[in-house]
């Protein structure tokens, strides 16, 4: 009898966390690495370096299948004299995750034009799953890691938790992806770290919309970032040749 009763009570208990809307909260850091014309690393200013180091606080919204990770934006009421104005490039921001459809809806900036990627999500990632585990946000996480010839990639999963969401593109792992480190070979700090503060589990969230752009697949993204790469090679030895002068 207590067999059935336990049995009973493990399965509501699945079936009420599986119908629950999930609120994560992210933070992020960078410290990016620059490099001039000529290859040679720059060295940064103190305020560039808190500048570019400054904590983006993200939202993971999971409803079912489907999720959102967006960034929360803030006033920048800071005093520094140190901006920077983003002009031109392809840059990626907001994303949806539909696991029932398999498909990954991206907003793209491309020369200060609106796009939206659609493409398929792959049902594998190329992570080496170990047996080291660890606490974060009372959750025991388990860790999984990816290296390549110039860069490592941590990632912390909480397998008590919605399976292959995660922060950016950090996703399809046997449970919410909680932390995330990227370091450049040879580094022994990460260049960007993303890190949960919250997990909250809330019936009256709302998604997070994605704003309306010329929907297109991987393959124009693609064409349009080799574009992209060739005008900036061509403005450089424009700009190059203006300095010779």
């Amino acid at each position: 009898m207590k067999k059935h009763v336990l049995f009973i009570i493990l399965l509501t208990a699945i079936s009420v966390f599986g119908q629950e809307k999930l609120l994560v909260k992210y933070e992020q850091v960078s410290y990016p690495t620059m490099y001039d014309t000529n290859g040679k690393e720059i060295v940064q200013s103190p305020e560039m370096k808190k500048y570019f180091s400054k904590p983006v606080e993200n939202y993971l919204t999971i409803d079912g299948k489907i999720g959102q990770y967006y960034k929360i934006e803030k006033l920048d009421n800071s005093q520094s004299s140190f901006k920077i104005n983003m002009i031109g490039g392809i840059w990626d921001q907001n994303r949806e995750f539909d696991f029932d459809k398999n498909e990954i809806h991206v907003e793209y900036m491309a020369n200060n034009k609106p796009y939206i990627l659609v493409d398929t999500i792959a049902r594998k990632n190329d992570y080496q799953l170990t047996r080291e585990t660890k606490k974060l946000l009372g959750y025991e996480v388990k860790k999984a890691e990816h290296k390549t010839e110039k860069a490592t990639i941590v990632v912390w999963y909480a397998p008590s938790l919605p399976a292959r969401f995660g922060p950016d593109r950090y996703i399809n792992f046997p449970g919410l992806v909680l932390s995330v480190q990227f370091y450049m070979n040879g580094k022994t700090e990460p260049v960007t770290e993303i890190l949960a503060t919250s997990v909250e589990f809330n019936d009256k969230l709302k998604p997070y919309e994605l704003k309306k752009g010329k929907i297109i697949n991987k393959t124009e993204l693609n064409k349009m970032i080799q574009d992209d790469e060739i005008r900036q090679k061509e403005e450089l030895i424009q700009n190059q040749g203006v300095d010779k002068e």
